[in-house]
């Protein structure tokens, strides 16, 4: 499979360039061809392309999309894991999977690149909404242990980012990835976790609710209750485990998460739904006259949600539209409990700057010609500020998330306060969150600087900073000190790992000698 072009993506900002186009599809091919989908052992995922797709969406330059390369290149494990030394005993060779035969090795990490193979195939055969059509929601697909849908979801969602830049970009090799990190993937919300296979109603009529009175329930739900009592150093996947033992809260999850409408002659509404709420969960679930603490593992609601645009399009009938963005909500529910069941505050998230700005040492004062006062916050549009910063930021997640409130704030940035779908109860009338009907559209810029904030201004000498893993639902994480909070997690960082993988060092001169 050979790349022969490259659709506009959701922002497409100017910067791109014949040079930067041609290097980004080189690099994309690179990581295509060598590298395998997680990076090591625990399963961390490979976020290669993703950091290049949305650097290039905002418009990096040529040496930029370079220089991320080899940064990220220097993590991953080669895709044959047989020369990291992996024992390939009983996996696949590139070519003996079929369509007789793909559903065997199902979960074996070490089939990554066979199937590779054998969805390029399927890609160049059927396109990429037929791929998508067959092997995501196709019965065959998920049948009990095949569950395709169900890996989808897995691995925080990372298949759902990785398969959306495809679909969002019609590049079919994004597309042959994501649906081999599926089938390699597991079929549960964790490795070691029973997997979950919940119904819902796909009527026309189904759900009575918005999004925000879904996530009402969530909160005042007696059988959602977080794990207890706090453990900061509890593993994975033994919360997971605990968490859904006797089965009463995927039930409950099931049911409320079922409630939600979804119109599919008017799904526009419920991606925006999707947004609004995930950024609220992201940025708005911190402590008044605390630092803001940005959670690593709700971070990825908002990043996976920003490709429904492009997924959702591209799905040929309106049970399957309803199906992806109820298992999507519901998997993510169960995932907010685990992190605490940390409850949104609106008014916290509105009394974050809407005029965001960098740590200035020197003000450069305007010229008496200027229009209007370009040196006061009120008179300057942050978001260039914030994008010429963005892009240079070493992490994956933070270039994604700031695209994401990027298009958000495109989209939704001029709504009125108490205009957002589903701000009052339609049970009750009243606020469905307190504080939530003074939301307007300004609430993207100051999530975004919030993000600039935390994860520092780092053109402008902030050292980058790190994403909480504290879990920000449990009061007891909030008894450590900030400063103490934020150190603790720094060690375990993306960025931090030291490119280690099965006992082998790489370096960013290694990744140098691939390119």
């Amino acid at each position: 499979m050979t790349y022969s072009s490259l659709q506009h993506g959701l922002l497409n900002l100017p910067g791109s360039t014949p040079q930067s186009k041609t290097e980004l599809l080189r690099l994309l091919r690179l990581d295509y061809e060598q590298y395998h989908c997680v990076f090591n052992t625990a399963g961390m995922h490979n976020h290669l392309s993703h950091h290049l797709l949305a650097a290039y969406d905002l418009g990096a330059p040529t040496p930029l999309l370079t220089s991320i390369f080899e940064k990220e290149a220097a993590l991953q494990r080669p895709a044959d894991l047989g020369e990291v030394g992996f024992d390939l005993t009983g996996a696949p060779q590139v070519g003996e999977v079929n369509e007789g035969n793909w559903t065997k090795w199902l979960g074996d990490e070490r089939a990554y690149p066979a199937y590779v193979n054998f969805f390029a195939d399927i890609v160049r055969q059927q396109g990429i909404s037929g791929a998508v059509d067959e092997y995501l929601f196709g019965k065959s697909a998920n049948e009990k242990g095949v569950s395709m849908l169900l890996r989808f979801m897995g691995g925080l969602m990372h298949p759902i980012i990785h398969l959306g830049f495809g679909i969002e970009f019609a590049e079919p090799m994004m597309v042959t990835a994501g649906l081999a990190q599926c089938a390699v993937g597991t079929d549960s919300l964790l490795p070691g976790v029973d997997p979950i296979d919940p119904k819902f109603n796909t009527s026309p009529s189904n759900g009575r609710l918005p999004l925000l009175g879904v996530l009402r329930d969530i909160y005042d739900s007696s059988v959602l209750t977080p794990i207890m009592p706090y453990d900061a150093d509890y593993e994975y996947p033994q919360r997971f485990r605990d968490l859904l033992a006797d089965g009463q809260r995927q039930r409950e999850m099931e049911r409320i998460v079922d409630s939600w409408h979804i119109d599919v002659n008017n799904i526009d509404r419920n991606v925006e739904e999707a947004i609004l709420v995930t950024t609220l969960i992201v940025f708005g679930t911190g402590k008044s006259g605390r630092l803001p603490r940005l959670d690593f593992f709700t971070n990825h609601f908002l990043t996976s949600a920003i490709f429904f645009p492009s997924i959702l399009n591209a799905l040929p009938n309106a049970s399957q539209k309803i199906i992806l963005l109820k298992t999507w909500f519901f998997y993510l529910g169960l995932w907010l409990v685990d992190r605490g069941r940390p409850r949104i505050d609106s008014t916290l998230l509105m009394s974050y700057s809407a005029f965001p700005k960098p740590p200035l040492r020197q003000v450069v004062h305007a010229d008496a010609s200027a229009v209007g006062a370009p040196n006061s916050d009120e008179d300057t549009n942050p978001w260039p500020i914030m994008l010429g910063c963005v892009i240079h930021a070493p992490d994956a997640h933070t270039i994604k998330t700031f695209r994401a409130l990027y298009w958000a704030s495109q989209q939704y940035g001029t709504r009125t306060a108490g205009s957002f779908h589903g701000v009052f109860d339609n049970r009750s009338g009243s606020e469905s969150h307190r504080g939530i009907s003074k939301v307007d559209g300004t609430l993207f810029v100051r999530a975004a600087g919030i993000l600039m904030d935390m994860m520092g201004w780092v053109t402008y000498g902030e050292k980058a900073g790190k994403w909480d893993r504290s879990g920000l639902g449990w009061d007891a994480a909030w008894e450590v000190d900030d400063i103490t909070n934020r150190e603790k997690w720094r060690a375990l960082e993306y960025e931090d790992l030291r490119w280690q993988f099965e006992g082998k060092e790489a370096t960013e001169g290694d990744a140098r000698a691939r390119l």
